[in-house]
This record gives C-alpha cells, structure tokens and sequence, in this order.
C-alpha cells in the first residue's frame, strides 16, 4: 500500500518553530513526490510568530530583544519558498 499524504506537526510557531517550518518547506520544495504533504502548527501563546521573547506583551525595554552576535555577523538571506499551496516570500538578510 502506497502513502497518498503524510501529516507533520510543529509545536510552537515563535521564531524556532516559524524556523523549522521554512526549513521543512524549502526541504520539501525541491522533493519530487507524490504525496501531500500536511503541516499542523501548535501555538498557545496569542501572538504566533512572536515566542515568549518577542512577544508584544512584554515590557517595553525588552522589545528589541535580538542578540549582538545577529546584529554584528548580519542576519543570512533565505530564497522564496513555494510548496504546494504555502508561498513564503524571500528574505533579502
């Protein structure tokens, strides 16, 4: 019996989590198969893409929290990703 879809779960979607998807995506963007692929995102938190550290909720000061070692080795470019019906756009770095 052949597989006609699988399902992949990612748990959490703060900037990790939204990590792992992209990289699953550009993985799977360049696979040839037939078998549909379906992604299932857990989230708790009410800003997804913020993860505890980024999340709007948080004092004030705290809100530019990025590491010195991003700012100074400068954030890596990322091509566009298109998989099935998902499209993420490029991210120049």
């Amino acid at each position: 019996m052949t597989e006609t879809s699988k399902t992949i779960a990612i748990v959490g979607a703060g900037p990790r989590g939204l990590a792992a998807l992209e990289a699953l995506c550009l993985s799977l963007e360049t696979q040839q198969t037939a078998v549909e692929i379906k992604i299932l995102i857990f989230e708790p938190s009410d800003f997804p893409g913020a993860g505890q550290i980024w999340s709007p909720a948080q004092v004030e000061t705290n809100l530019s929290n990025i590491h010195e070692r991003h700012i100074a080795e400068g954030l890596k470019p990322r091509p566009e990703i298109n998989f099935q019906h998902i499209k993420i756009s490029a991210f120049p770095g």
